[in-house]
């Protein structure tokens, strides 16, 4: 039986099919886990508080919430004897393998960072113009030492975190190529 809220998940409470991860041996942590397919139309299943993001709105993302959710063991992912031997497996101190979400997560990040980056620069992109035309005092505001030290710090931030980005994708790929 499945119980608890998934927050910041897309597509939460709206997908045709939600797979969830859940723990099914806390006493190992994140490696007691196992991944469920939960079908469409299943009882104790619901969609929780809808996020409002700032920035990424274009995907729906929202708290799956799961009450007494039962699925067939036909919905466990892997089947249930693979995950008896990797569970024993962990337990008496061996290896329990990749985890699949860790590394949808860890291929998905820089383009996540790309389209930040891109929010921000357009962000920059409107600030710096905004200060060209907004007049204050006769001349535009963009030229007060205040405004064009705050530009130049956003500037330098969406910069860095350019940076960042362009490197997590290189390490991304190459981790890739390495497994």
């Amino acid at each position: 039986m499945l119980n608890g809220t998934k927050t910041w998940a897309t597509n939460g409470g709206i997908a045709n099919v939600h797979i969830i991860v859940a723990s099914v041996d806390p006493s190992l942590g994140s490696r007691g886990q196992a991944s469920f397919i939960v079908p469409p139309g299943t009882r104790g299943l619901s969609q929780g508080q809808k996020f409002r993001k700032h920035g990424v709105r274009a995907s729906h993302t929202a708290e799956v919430v799961l009450a007494g959710v039962r699925v067939p063991g036909s919905c466990l992912v892997g089947g249930k004897d693979r995950l008896d031997a990797r569970l024993a497996r962990v337990r008496e101190g061996g290896r329990g393998g990749e985890q699949a979400a860790l590394k949808t997560f860890e291929a998905s990040r820089p383009g996540v960072a790309a389209m930040a980056v891109g929010v921000g620069r357009a962000a920059v992109e409107y600030a710096a113009e905004y200060s060209r035309d907004r007049r204050q005092f006769g001349h535009p505001i963009g030229q007060n030492q205040g405004v064009a030290f705050m530009l130049a710090d956003m500037q330098s931030a969406v910069d860095a975190a350019r940076l960042l980005t362009w490197r997590a994708a290189w390490m991304a790929c190459a981790a890739r190529i390495i497994d």
